[in-house]
């Protein structure tokens, strides 16, 4: 800017030089009297006064610019310090946010007005500090006065959970409305209508994130897939249609148990009890799940044939010498009061698995009805040592919950196809076998 003006500067001078030789040089014809707005001048006078006017326009308009210039500089100076300070005030607000400083967070940013950073830092300080509820509202303000998806997605997780599902939903519809790929907004309306269990409306999110997070994509599509048709199977009852998508679900999920329980009840509401079984069956041998031992001596107690029910569990004994089959033979001998046979099968199991604390009552059980109270009470005393170990016959082995029926999702954390019996060595076996579905 300053070197322009120079340069216009040093030519100004040069013309004012080269009109002083021209008039040096025709001094006479310059005398000539000329008439301007009514009055006589010579050619020079009226010459000189337009040099002396055109050099007055120039030198304001110079000083103007030169004003206008400096004052710019004064205010992008006084911009960027205001910047520095701000800055500096943010800063600040982060170190106390990380110290837990909350209340001297929430001071220092009464200075700062409003902006998307001010703001999302505000909330936070409220958050920490437990004013929940005046975050929520000051997301709100937020999200009216921004518009920008960092509130949208604070609200919908306040929303969701104090159990405003569709408040929630609304707010993630907000946030794809303006920004239809936004992964974050999908997964939490997925999880919203799990919560839900609106499972069709899950089943249609899912393949965006076979492409966009293939292993959420491959942990949730099998639960989200039983529980769909679980939930038609019970509204519209067992049909063509439902039994052939059941059997895909087994046919490409093979250690999906829950499938295979599901291929069973319908089965059952079609009265062909027969198939049921079946299904056990071979359910056990795809996956050596331990429920399905259980159906299978159901089945047939139900059937009043509990002499075959023994005769299947002994044979699965003999062949494959698994705990957890011992354990259902025992458990049989002991619901049908075969109370020594009963003693032969748990005790050397109970030896295996002395932390267990379900084994070791249901063998002390067994001791008392064989009137030896004394080995009874000794158990029970042994196994004080492992009360952490609650009295469940099922473990999750994702987050360790435990249950004394099985289901086919963990009550705790939600999981699909997780619960087996709660032995250390077999749960560690399932640990490293048996995939885990969200």
């Amino acid at each position: 800017m300053r070197v322009r003006w120079i340069m216009l500067t040093i030519l100004a001078f040069l013309m004012v030089f080269a009109l002083f030789l021209f008039y040096q040089q025709n001094r006479g014809a310059l005398a000539a009297p000329i008439i301007v707005m009514g009055k006589s001048l010579t050619v020079a006078a009226a010459w000189t006064l337009s040099l002396a006017f055109t050099a007055i326009a120039a030198g304001s308009a110079w000083g103007i610019s030169a004003w206008r210039f400096s004052r710019r500089n004064r205010i992008q100076s006084r911009e960027q310090e205001a910047k520095q300070d701000r800055a500096s005030v943010l800063m600040q607000v982060e170190r106390s946010l990380a110290n837990e400083c909350y209340p001297q967070a929430l001071a220092d940013l009464t200075t700062l007005g409003h902006s998307v950073k001010v703001d999302e830092l505000r909330i936070r300080a409220l958050q920490g500090q437990g004013d929940h509820d005046q975050a929520t509202e000051e997301a709100r303000s937020a999200y009216a006065r921004h518009k920008s998806p960092v509130f949208g997605y604070l609200l919908a997780t306040a929303d969701a959970k104090n159990g405003r599902l569709d408040q929630a939903l609304e707010r993630y519809n907000e946030i794809l409305m303006a920004d239809p790929g936004a992964v974050r907004a999908r997964q939490g309306k997925f999880e919203v209508l799990k919560r839900q269990h609106k499972w069709a409306e899950c089943l249609e999110l899912l393949p965006f994130f076979e492409t966009h997070k293939p292993e959420f994509y491959r942990v949730q599509f099998p639960g989200i897939r039983y529980e769909h048709l679980r939930q038609r199977l019970d509204n519209e009852g067992p049909n063509r249609q439902i039994h052939s998508a059941i059997d895909d679900l087994t046919q490409s999920y093979p250690e999906f148990v829950p499938g295979y329980t599901l291929a069973a009840d319908s089965y059952i509401k079609r009265s062909e009890i027969k198939k049921a079984f079946d299904v056990y069956e071979r359910a056990y041998q795809k996956t050596g799940h331990a429920v399905f031992l259980s159906m299978i001596a159901e089945y047939y107690i139900d059937n009043d044939r509990p002499e075959d029910a023994i005769q299947v569990l002994r044979q699965l004994m003999v062949k494959e010498k698994h705990a957890q089959v011992s354990y259902f033979l025992g458990r049989l001998y002991q619901r049908l009061e075969m109370t020594e046979d009963a003693h032969k099968v748990l005790e050397p199991l109970l030896r295996r698995n002395p932390e267990n604390t379900h084994l070791a009552l249901r063998l002390s059980d067994t001791l008392s009805r064989l009137d030896r109270p004394k080995e009874a009470f000794q158990i029970i005393r042994q196994c004080m040592a492992h009360l952490a170990n609650v009295d469940h016959e099922y473990e999750c082995h994702a987050c360790g919950h435990g249950d004394k029926v099985w289901t086919p999702r963990c009550r705790a954390c939600e999981r699909w196809n997780t619960l087996d019996l709660a032995f250390t060595a077999q749960r560690n076996k399932i640990q490293a076998q048996s995939p885990i579905y969200y």
